[in-house]
């Protein structure tokens, strides 16, 4: 019974300095606090599939009877299936589209929002 081996980095110290440093830049006017809010997505292709391992049946005697019935049905639905996992396939990569054209909006939007801010702030003067 051996213990799972220990993480060489700590993660809730590594959060908590991030958090700590990321309240520093807000508090130094670095970074916008509304920023801070925008939650952190990770990139992916959203995908569903078809999953045939769960067509197996592992109930003892009858196991092989309900894999085959399983195996059966799924013939007989497979191109109706495939055509529904095209279907979400396709409505989930749209999705996806139009949140990164959104995004890309939203942060030139905000970058306007500076400039704008920073032009009426006296920033826009060059130096004069």
């Amino acid at each position: 019974m051996s213990n799972p081996p220990e993480s060489p980095v700590d993660v809730d110290a590594l959060v908590a300095d991030i958090q700590h440093r990321a309240a520093t830049r807000v508090a130094e006017g670095v970074y916008a606090d509304a920023t801070l809010r925008v939650p952190l997505e990770v990139p992916h292709q959203p995908t569903v599939a078809l999953r045939p391992e769960l067509l197996r049946s592992a109930k003892r005697g009858v196991g092989p009877a309900i894999t085959r019935l399983k195996w059966t049905v799924a013939r007989m639905l497979i191109h109706f299936l495939n055509d529904l996992v095209a279907q979400v396939n396709a409505a989930l990569s749209s999705i996806s589209a139009r949140i990164d054209v959104e995004a890309s909006a939203r942060a030139d939007l905000e970058r306007r929002v500076r400039a704008l801010e920073d032009h009426a702030d006296g920033g826009g003067t060059n130096g004069r």
